[in-house]
């Protein structure tokens, strides 16, 4: 008797595990569209404010910002950053992590920096942790060709921001 109660306990346990939907988002700002997933926010879906910016370096090079900022329930959740520039450039992702670790401890924050692949390219992650407010940033970047970078930063909790480094895609909406 108590075998077939620990098997039907097992059964109503292991049935009522089930995936965490996913909600696709897809937006197109400038050139680029960009789409990812995410686990259903309590505050609510994401909604998302665009800002088109253009800079002139002092070698009269002209660089595209494209940012998204994204909010939910009202709050800010997050913003991400395609820089497309003028010319070809190519990042240190080593020398660039040690950047923002160094810039993050300076402001009193404790960092974990690391490697991951996003995007199916090669990038940064670091978990930025504010211990006084009990609150982690999630800061990435990646270089997605010689012109374009791809940087972003979220509030979300680690298993929600794991769907979303899984599956952002930046995409070039004139791409034929």
């Amino acid at each position: 008797m108590r075998i077939l109660l620990f098997i039907g306990l097992l059964i109503a346990l292991v049935s009522g595990v089930q995936a965490e939907e996913l909600i696709n988002y897809s937006e197109e700002i400038g050139p680029y569209v960009v789409s990812f997933s995410l686990p259903e926010l309590q505050s609510g879906p994401v909604e998302f404010e665009r800002d088109i910016s253009q800079t002139e370096t002092l070698n009269g090079i002209v660089d595209d910002i494209y940012e998204l900022t994204m909010y939910s329930g009202g709050r800010w959740v997050g913003a991400l950053t395609i820089d497309s520039f003028g010319e070809d450039v190519e990042f240190d992702l080593e020398q660039r992590l040690d950047d923002q670790v160094k810039y993050f401890e300076a402001l009193g924050f404790l960092v974990t920096p690391a490697r991951r692949e996003i995007d199916n390219t090669p990038g940064t992650i670091s978990k930025v942790r504010d211990v006084p407010n009990d609150a982690d940033l999630f800061n990435f970047f990646y270089q997605k060709d010689m012109r374009t970078t791809v940087q972003g930063g979220v509030v979300f909790t680690w298993d929600q921001t794991v769907p979303l480094l899984r599956t952002i895609n930046v995409t070039s909406s004139s791409a034929p």
